[in-house]
């Protein structure tokens, strides 16, 4: 499960998520679930994650691609907030129509396997 909490106080805002992806009895794998983008000198955007890591790593690595390549539609172009939902919406369910269409192709849906054994004396059996 993941957690991502914001807080405002009178102070500030409070942004906190952990970190962990998966755990196991001897392994625990990290990554960080928060991302900060420095837009401009007035303004700073969080995006807090949570699900399918392989989606969300493709969606903050498209973000950056988009200000690294000067896209004309990317996070410094943007002027509100609604805008960049949008955005970032857009990039997201793009990745997730992506992978849902590819469940209709004529692949079977379970693995099958068929192996073939041969006993001593000749004996075959297929499983």
């Amino acid at each position: 499960m993941t957690y991502c909490v914001a807080i405002t106080l009178d102070a500030g805002l409070v942004l906190t998520s952990d970190s962990r992806t998966n755990a196991g009895i001897d392994q625990v794998s990290t990554y960080s679930k928060m991302t900060r983008f420095e837009t401009h000198a007035d303004r700073c955007l969080v995006l807090m994650s949570a699900g399918n890591l392989a989606t969300t790593q493709f969606v903050v690595e498209q973000i950056h691609r988009d200000i690294r390549e000067t896209q004309a539609r990317n996070l410094n172009t943007l002027s509100y907030l609604s805008d960049t939902a949008d955005y970032i919406g857009e990039i997201l369910s793009s990745r997730i129509r992506r992978y849902s269409e590819m469940k209709h192709l004529a692949l079977p849906r379970k693995p099958r396997y068929c192996w073939r054994v041969r006993f001593r004396g000749g004996l075959r059996r297929h499983l």
